[in-house]
């Protein structure tokens, strides 16, 4: 199963006051605690180490690659 994170920021509130802080996905302390704990109990691959052999195939492999 792929699951993909998106972080919209990563800031502390104090230092961006004019942000609304509902746009902050995480602080640099807790962000890094998440990318530490992914890192240990997860594999963790980039979109490119996923897209890339995907883009090699055939047509109908990368289009079956979608519904999983």
């Amino acid at each position: 199963m792929l699951r993909i994170l998106a972080y919209h920021r990563v800031a502390e509130l104090r230092d961006t006051p004019a942000v609304d802080s509902r746009s902050v996905s995480a602080t640099p302390e807790g962000f890094a605690r998440q990318m530490n704990h992914l890192a240990r109990f997860y594999q963790v691959v980039s979109m490119p180490e996923y897209w890339g052999p995907l883009r090699k195939a055939g047509p109908s492999e990368a289009r079956c690659a979608d519904y999983f």
